[in-house]
């Protein structure tokens, strides 16, 4: 977090981040970078060696009663970086679909075409949508292909997912896209 200037740092919404998958420089302000950028700043002043890895950009929000959230890159932002992709895009409760209160929500994922590579997802639905991305943000950091992903052990009970996570459910859907053999 140090600038060009010795002993002066720029941390939060002044600074610019690395994105994750791009690996080009991103302004994107969130309270969760700006507390991560204070943080390795703080480290670096006090005379640890820290460094900040990154953004994905994740995020979540409210619209009326729509939950909205995504992480990485989306299908035109890949695009524009020069990612040959493949995506998909499915609907499925948040839950199980007989525990009262399940919704529908829909997952956008994109990954690179023939390696498989996680590229970004985007979630909305009137559902739950954090704990979704919030899967697809662990395996983007952890360079994970869709291949990997759909390997995760994610959490099971009805009412907190269905028996096979939608997270899943697009993954092998994803993964049979960009398979080298389809």
């Amino acid at each position: 977090m140090q600038s060009s200037v010795e002993d002066i740092y720029a941390a939060g919404d002044c600074a610019e981040s690395t994105h994750i998958i791009s690996k080009k420089p991103v302004w994107i302000p969130l309270g969760s970078t700006a507390n991560k950028h204070g943080r390795v700043a703080a480290m670096n002043i006090c005379g640890k060696k820290e460094s900040f890895n990154g953004v994905l950009g994740s995020h979540v929000s409210r619209v009326f009663d729509f939950n909205l959230s995504g992480t990485g890159l989306s299908e035109k932002s890949a695009l524009k970086e020069g990612f040959d992709i493949k995506s998909v895009l499915i609907t499925n409760k948040d839950k199980s679909g007989y525990y009262p209160g399940a919704e529908d929500i829909t997952i956008k994922m994109i990954a690179e075409n023939i390696t498989g590579k996680l590229l970004g997802a985007q979630v909305i639905g009137k559902g739950n949508v954090d704990k979704e991305i919030n899967i697809i943000a662990t395996a983007l950091t952890a360079g994970l292909t869709v291949d990997k992903l759909v390997d995760v052990d994610i959490t099971y009970a009805p009412p907190y997912s269905p028996a096979i996570d939608s997270v899943i459910i697009a993954a092998e859907l994803l993964e049979e896209k960009v398979s080298p053999s389809k």
